[in-house]
């Protein structure tokens, strides 16, 4: 039997939640021996999908805590915590600014691996997902962004607004620095627009607000309708890469058994071929009986496209009150759906990350975000009976 035993932490959220469903089965049903899926907050056992013997939910770790409380609830709470041997961190704490933002998430970090010091002897790998925004996209009004495709070794903006903006460069700093006293090797992976179900309302899932949407679209327009894509017409031609899930979470996997010394320490952009949102929209509605044109607003401004969208959903609540009593649909799903999150089907530049290294590298997979999508995500927030059948 495998000796590897696998902690997530942010178990709760689209890219934790992927890894504790891959790390079931990939890169077979028994890489790992057991897997301990740990989140703040307790799950609702009926949003969970996910049922195997090895696999066991944690809550109640708060890591914003000092380290002696966290040693202590993971001593307490965590089995097997002394046999941990493989660590994916995808903790995150809101901030009410950018800036307090990177002292909270740094500081998240530096107390789970001095815990983690403590309480897991026989570590061997930990995972840190950061992002594209590594690459300071969302400041080209401030500063001059790398050239695209984005590549690994661009140079980290300067400061202030590194520190004000981006918390990632904070965590990298922390686990390199930890790094040069461990025996456990690590990496950082970077998605972009993370497509995936999660089994609470994120505010940054693509996925579940294009199915409210859509699903809402169809209930008052019916089966065969237009539906324009939701974003500005720059927006909607600029050339971007989504990174699904499951895909993320198996390239992770991957590099966490990988023996290469070469590739420790090392980040990698994950995502699959970049294309256009207007050439995914036909689809994107197709799965939900619609029709979906292209998009007639000219407005450049990102907030334009999800404000239109947002008065149009709040002038038919009812309608989809209707769905939950059809569906027995989970309660309060409209209401917690985060529409801002459209901003970024209307972003007006090229995002495009170089996935060159992690092919490279010896992980040569392709990810499909069309079925991630259809086949995937929605299908799993049916079945969770946040959204309505397709």
């Amino acid at each position: 039997m495998s000796h590897r035993v696998a902690l997530v932490f942010g178990a709760s959220g689209i890219s934790g939640w992927a890894m504790a469903r891959e790390l079931l089965r990939y890169p077979t049903p028994t890489t790992f021996s057991r897997v301990i899926a740990l989140s703040n907050r307790p799950l609702p056992c009926d949003v969970i999908i996910l049922e195997d013997p090895r696999l066991t939910f944690v809550s109640g770790v708060n890591l914003v805590h000092s380290v002696e409380d966290v040693i202590k609830a993971l001593r307490e709470k965590v089995p097997s915590i002394d046999q941990i041997t493989h660590v994916y961190w995808y903790a995150y704490a809101h901030a009410p600014t950018e800036g307090s933002q990177t002292e909270v998430n740094g500081q998240m970090l530096d107390t789970t691996l001095r815990a983690l010091g403590e309480t897991s002897p026989r570590l061997e790998y930990f995972l840190l997902q950061t992002g594209a925004k590594y690459y300071g996209m969302h400041l080209a009004g401030q500063i001059t962004p790398p050239p695209i495709p984005f590549k690994e070794d661009a140079p980290r903006i300067p400061e202030p607004l590194a520190s004000e903006n981006i918390f990632y460069y904070r965590q990298l700093d922390i686990i390199a620095e930890h790094a040069k006293s461990a025996t456990w090797k690590w990496n950082d992976i970077r998605p972009d627009v993370i497509v995936g179900y999660a089994p609470t309302n994120n505010p940054m899932n693509l996925a579940l607000v294009l199915g409210v949407y859509l699903a809402l679209y169809r209930a008052v327009h019916g089966r065969g309708a237009k539906v324009a894509l939701p974003a500005s017409i720059i927006g909607a031609n600029a050339l971007n890469s989504e990174s699904p899930a499951d895909y993320i979470a198996r390239c992770a996997i991957w590099l966490s058994l990988h023996g290469d010394s070469t590739l420790n320490g090392r980040g990698f952009n994950v995502a699959v071929a970049p294309s256009r949102y207007a050439e995914r929209w036909p689809a994107l509605a197709g799965a939900w009986g619609l029709e979906g044109v292209s998009t007639q607003q000219d407005d450049p401004s990102p907030t334009r496209a999800f404000a239109d969208v947002l008065n149009w959903v709040g002038e038919h609540t009812e309608e989809w009150g209707t769905l939950e009593r059809e569906h027995g649909l989970r309660p309060g799903v409209l209401e917690a759906t985060s529409f801002d999150f459209l901003f970024v089907m209307s972003i007006p530049l090229d995002r495009i990350l170089d996935t060159s290294a992690i092919k490279e590298a010896g992980f040569t997979e392709e990810g499909e975000p069309m079925v991630t999508y259809c086949r995937k995500v929605w299908a799993l927030f049916a079945d969770a009976k946040v959204l309505p059948p397709l």
